[in-house]
C-alpha cells in the first residue's frame, strides 16, 4: 500500500536532472526578501525527498546553538520515516513549509555549503540504477530517520558523520546514483563506529566520574 501525503504540484517546474545547487541558486538570485521551504520542494516536484533530505542535513552541518540539534534533526526524522511507509511525497507541518528565513542568512548558508554541494553534484550521475527500488528506497528512508535520531544524542564525534550521511542519501536519491549509496552506506557504518567509541567513552567517563560525586555530597559524620 502507498501512502499518499502530499502530492507535488504538477504546475511546478521540475525538469529532468534539475540540480538541487541550481534551484537553490535559483531562489536567492530572484532576490525575494526571504524564503520558505515549500518553495524548495515545489521546484524540485518528484525529488522533493532527496532535496529535503540533502537540504535539511546542510543545515546540521551549520554553525548552531548548543542544544539546537534536536530542532534541527526533526524535520529529517520525518521526512525519513514517511519515505520508509512510501509516501509519493514529502509533508511537512504547515510551520514548517510556511517558515521563512531572510535572503541575507539563506545567502550566508548557501555560501558555506554550495562548493561541497556543487562537488558531489559534478562527481553524481545516474550510475547502478537496478539500486533504486521501492523496497530500497523505503530501507533508505528508514536509515535515515534512524541516523537523524542518532544525530540528535550528544555524543563526542558522533553527530557530523550521521547528518553528512543522511545528505548523501538524499543526494543519491535525486541522482539515483548508486555509487552515491554506497558512499552513504560506508558513511552509515562509520556513524555506527563513532556512535558506539562515543557512548563507550560516555559511560566510562560517568564510571570514573561517579565516585567522586557520591563521595562529594556524602553527608559529614
Amino acid at each position: 500500500m502507498t501512502l499518499v501525503l502530499e502530492a507535488p504540484d504538477p504546475a511546478a517546474p521540475h525538469p529532468p536532472g534539475r540540480r538541487l545547487s541550481r534551484a537553490l541558486r535559483d531562489i536567492r538570485d530572484e532576490g525575494a526578501d526571504s524564503v520558505a521551504v515549500h518553495e524548495l520542494t515545489t521546484r524540485m516536484g518528484e525529488r522533493a525527498f532527496g532535496a529535503l533530505l540533502a537540504l535539511f542535513s546542510l543545515v546540521n552541518l551549520l554553525p548552531a546553538p548548543p542544544g539546537s540539534g534536536v530542532i534541527l534533526a526533526a524535520p529529517l526524522v520525518l521526512i525519513g520515516a514517511q519515505a520508509a511507509l512510501g509516501a509519493r511525497a514529502p509533508w511537512l507541518p504547515r510551520f514548517v513549509r510556511h517558515r521563512r528565513i531572510s535572503q541575507p542568512r539563506f545567502g550566508k548558508a548557501l555560501k558555506r555549503t554550495l562548493p561541497a554541494l556543487d562537488w558531489l553534484e559534478a562527481f553524481s550521475r545516474p550510475r547502478l540504477t537496478f539500486l533504486f527500488n521501492p523496497p530500497a528506497e523505503r530501507l533508505i528512508g528508514l536509515v535515515c530517520a534512524i541516523l537523524a535520531i542518532v544525530s540528535m544524542i550528544p555524543i563526542p564525534f558522533a553527530h557530523m558523520a550521521p547528518a553528512i550521511a543522511v545528505g548523501i542519501y538524499g543526494l543519491a536519491l535525486m541522482q539515483r546514483d548508486g555509487v552515491l549509496l554506497i558512499v552513504a552506506i560506508g558513511l552509515t557504518l562509520l556513524s555506527a563506529v563513532l556512535f558506539m567509541l562515543g557512548a563507550g567513552a560516555v559511560v566510562t567517563l560517568l564510571h570514573h566520574l561517579s565516585p567522586i560525586v557520591s563521595g562529594g555530597v556524602q553527608a559529614p559524620l
